[in-house]
């Protein structure tokens, strides 16, 4: 009996290792270093922590908030999609370009707030594509243009970067902005019924397409008319082959895209 403890010991302490060799640290960074100003630009890139200069992307952060800029006070969601081989962990937050970190970050399923202002992982993700969902609220009117910092690890060898801009609305109060908002698909991943919410602020002709990554697949899940105001539709992708896929809305003056992992 006491043998097979032992053994149990040294199987448990040599996956720990592993983990802890493609992944420094699998609960969660333990630094500010989401790429912003405010950390100087720092990445996960440092000593002790990940090696290799992270490749600056573009298609691994995507929200809800609408081309024209966030509302103040208003809410939004916003994916993390990371793709390929090993042990992936995160780090995000919100800054203006001074470095002073504007809004609230709220977390999510499988991530954590650190330091009062960055979304990081609660434990490692090992599945071909990680998704993080999590949300944000816009800071108060007047605040200004910000970005979205991200670093992203795959293994303590291959990290990522992005930066992504996000306008304010400086019309809001004046006249509302028109088109498609507050776009959220649920659950992600999923593996049977998605479901789809958005807000139309004019009745008009919508279509919703499911498409992949690489554009070779493509389902039309919706067209027709709705009227102004929420809407909530449910869609069986139980057939659909697993994979990374966008859903597309469009309507005559607007559209938007969310990432969506079909398992």
């Amino acid at each position: 009996m006491k043998k097979k403890l032992i053994t149990t010991s040294a199987v448990l302490f040599t996956l720990l290792l592993s983990v802890q060799q493609i992944i420094s640290n699998p609960t969660g960074a333990p630094l500010q270093a989401s790429g912003g100003p405010a950390e100087s630009g720092a990445t996960c890139m440092q000593a002790g922590c990940h090696f290799g200069a992270p490749e600056t992307v573009t298609d691994i952060v995507t929200t809800d908030i609408p081309a024209a800029g966030y509302t103040p006070g208003t809410t939004y969601n916003i994916t993390a999609s990371v793709t390929g081989s090993g042990a992936k962990g995160l780090m995000v937050s919100v800054q203006n370009a001074g470095g002073t970190h504007l809004g609230t970050l709220i977390s999510g399923t499988g991530s954590k707030i650190v330091f009062s202002k960055y979304i990081t992982h609660n434990n490692p993700q090992f599945a071909a594509t990680a998704v993080w969902n999590f949300k944000w609220t816009a800071p108060v009117a007047g605040s200004g243009p910000v970005k979205a910092y991200g670093v992203f690890a795959i293994t303590r060898n291959t990290t990522r970067k992005q930066e992504l801009t996000i306008a304010e609305n400086t019309t809001t109060g004046i006249a509302e902005a028109t088109g498609i908002t507050h776009t959220t698909v649920y659950p992600n991943p999923v593996a049977g019924q998605l479901g789809l919410s958005f807000v139309l602020t004019e009745s008009e002709k919508v279509t919703i397409t499911l498409m992949s990554l690489d554009g070779k697949r493509s389902n039309m899940l919706f067209e027709g008319f709705c009227d102004s105001g929420k809407q909530e539709k449910g869609f069986d992708v139980s057939n659909v082959e697993s994979g990374l896929y966008l859903v597309k809305i469009e309507s005559a003056g607007a559209q938007s895209v969310q990432k969506v992992l079909i398992q």
